[in-house]
């Protein structure tokens, strides 16, 4: 259950940096979905170029890494990842 949380953390935070969001927001993005899914010492680097997420859930450490090929500038897709990661964070 919490590898979808990760998983889902993953997806709309890269969606974030490919279509040109700020890296703070991608960290936020994946650090709120991250304590939804009941997460505890979450760690989250947002680069331009990739991705890196730890966290720790009912004493299992979970790390996830994704390298980011491309990037470009969408306001309207992050606008709704944004709102997709506000509904996710509020459950």
């Amino acid at each position: 259950m919490f590898d979808e949380y990760l998983t889902l953390s993953l997806k709309l935070s890269s969606a974030m940096l490919k279509n040109g969001g700020e890296t703070y927001r991608a960290e936020e993005c994946a650090r709120n979905i991250l304590a939804s899914g009941g997460a505890t010492e979450i760690e989250v680097l947002a680069l331009p170029t990739g991705l890196s997420v730890t966290a720790v859930h009912e004493g299992m450490v979970y790390t996830r890494v994704l390298s980011l090929k491309s990037r470009d500038n969408n306001l309207g897709n992050i606008d709704i990842l944004n709102t997709i990661s506000r509904e996710v964070s509020a459950g």
